[in-house]
């Protein structure tokens, strides 16, 4: 079960399964052109390719606020009423999870923009043994520091903490991570190329993510990838685009390597 405040889906995807998941992303949202990528695998996408149709604040002022641990106003004291093993997460009890998963870990690690901590990415029940359930809840985060998956498994009911890592696994981006690439790349010389196909859809030119609707997905290298090879074990993602009106954008090529902070052009 997905955390309620996150509506984002986890999905492996097979590198020959790349060229279906672009064609259905152009059928469902009528794309007018996608290049398709013939190297690599995506990880599922930060969310529907709406979800950035409408932010709440300009995509520039909400990447200059600096990041805090957990959303403002999410409950961390430990709920009076714990559902059973299999019962959809509460909002008390995701942010007491996620409370506790923070304190576990402090300020170690490193965020996507640099500061310290640990870049929160999904919060899940956990998986329970059939023949011991309990409920417990999976907080997934990443550490930049490290390039490494952080996942914590909290039991609600002891309040206990199990911590591990793993290198070259990559879930789903953060709207966070979304945003901060999509940045980097209007600001680098090989964004070029999608604000030329911009001022050719639109007629104006591209100054700002505001300006696109965009989803985007993690993207891991394979062994007939040309260009970004260290995707994988460092947090690279792609873009799906299509301008606020609904008009889609060549724009698949370019990956934005986080980890490493340049952008990746990746050969079909």
């Amino acid at each position: 079960m997905k955390d309620p405040s996150d509506g984002r889906a986890v999905a492996w995807l097979s590198r020959r399964s790349v060229l279906a998941v672009l064609v259905g992303f152009a059928a469902a949202v009528g794309l007018s052109a996608v290049l398709l990528v013939t190297g690599g695998k995506v990880s599922g996408q930060s969310g529907p390719i709406s979800a950035q149709a409408e932010p709440e604040v300009p995509v520039e002022e909400a990447l200059a606020k600096p990041q805090v641990p957990l959303p403002e106003g999410m409950p961390t004291e430990k709920p009076k009423t714990i559902g059973k093993p299999l019962d959809p997460l509460s909002g008390e009890e995701v942010g007491y999870a996620r409370g506790l998963a923070i304190a576990k870990v402090a300020d170690t690690g490193e965020r996507v923009d640099g500061s310290a901590g640990l870049q929160y990415l999904s919060t899940d029940l956990a998986e329970s043994d059939p023949e011991t359930p309990q409920r417990a809840v999976t907080v997934n985060s990443y550490d930049y520091a490290t390039d490494e998956l952080v996942t914590q498994v909290v039991d609600l009911q002891s309040g206990k903490v199990d911590t591990t890592r793993a290198k070259g696994v990559q879930l789903p981006p953060s709207k966070r991570e979304v945003d901060t690439a999509m940045v980097r790349l209007l600001a680098d010389p090989e964004g070029q190329a999608l604000k030329d196909d911009y001022k050719r859809t639109t007629g104006v030119a591209l100054t700002s993510p505001g300006q696109l609707d965009y989803a985007g997905g993690a993207w891991t290298a394979d062994e007939k990838s040309e260009g970004g090879e260290q995707c994988g074990e460092h947090r690279c993602v792609f873009f799906q685009i299509r301008t606020e009106d609904g008009r889609g954008l060549i724009m698949v090529d370019r990956i934005v390597d986080l980890s490493a902070d340049k952008i990746e052009v990746i050969k079909p």
